[in-house]
């Protein structure tokens, strides 16, 4: 084989790689391997040879549970930092204020599908500590930040839960009943903030504010996370809302 041949088959892979990347950029997040092989019109062994490729780099994942396929942290992490390069410096020294000054780990997520990305982060000096990772998913119906996307994304909060679906249940606090999430939402959009109480893990609180754009249009969630015997919800209500206008204006949609 020639320099020419094997150049010429690396360029074709990773065209192939592209055309599966790009079978994410609908509407669904998770797509079953047939599904793939349809929307990008590959063979199911070349998608399936692909899709190993990609889940080792983390361009892809699978879900363990569904077996189905949904974008990763890495492709995340270079798409957020791509569309925001140029405010990324600014928005990793709010989190870092933030972080310092409540003492707990803090993040910026945006909503992609049916799930919100953790775009930027700053772990918390804490050896007791939780941390949303770069590129992690947070439940939208379960954490604070999650709650604020919902919440200002639309003014009709009814449709937006109902739009969810079946609601999954993961502490005793999980809100799962579509009007008591409804009426979280009415509220969180009326004082500007939300509190997740032990909705995702038990023992664990968040405090999220809405980011917006220059023209007042609702882009992304702000907020931090930790243990619930050491959140003091005052100082970390009034601090993510600082952040949130300290951001005001840097961030654009993804």
């Amino acid at each position: 084989m020639t320099t020419g041949d094997t150049e010429q088959q690396g360029s074709a892979s990773v065209h192939r790689a592209l055309k599966i990347l790009k079978c994410f950029g609908g509407e669904s997040t998770q797509l079953r391997l047939s599904d793939i092989a349809h929307q990008s019109g590959l063979s199911i062994s070349t998608v399936h040879r692909l899709l190993g490729a990609l889940c080792v780099d983390g361009f892809i994942v699978q879900n363990p549970t569904t077996e189905r396929y949904e974008i990763g942290p890495e492709l995340v992490r270079l798409g957020v930092r791509g569309a925001h390069d140029a405010d990324a410096k600014h928005t990793r020294e709010v989190l870092d204020s933030l972080a310092e000054t409540t003492g707990e780990s803090a993040a910026v997520a945006f909503r992609i599908g049916e799930v919100g990305f953790v775009a930027e982060c700053t772990p918390s000096n804490q050896r007791l500590r939780f941390d949303h990772e770069l590129g992690s998913r947070i439940a939208l119906h379960a954490s604070a930040m999650g709650k604020v996307i919902l919440a200002f994304s639309s003014e009709d909060a009814e449709s937006t839960v109902r739009s969810l679906g079946e609601l999954e249940r993961f502490t005793a606090n999980t809100q799962t009943a579509v009007t008591d999430l409804t009426a979280d939402l009415i509220q969180i959009r009326e004082r500007g903030w939300s509190r997740n109480h032990g909705e995702r893990y038990e023992g664990v609180v968040g405090i999220a504010a809405p980011v917006f754009d220059a023209s007042g249009k609702f882009v992304a969630a702000v907020g931090i996370q930790g243990p619930e015997v050491r959140v003091d919800q005052e100082v970390a209500v009034a601090a993510v809302l600082k952040a949130s206008e300290n951001l005001k204006g840097r961030l654009r949609a993804g």
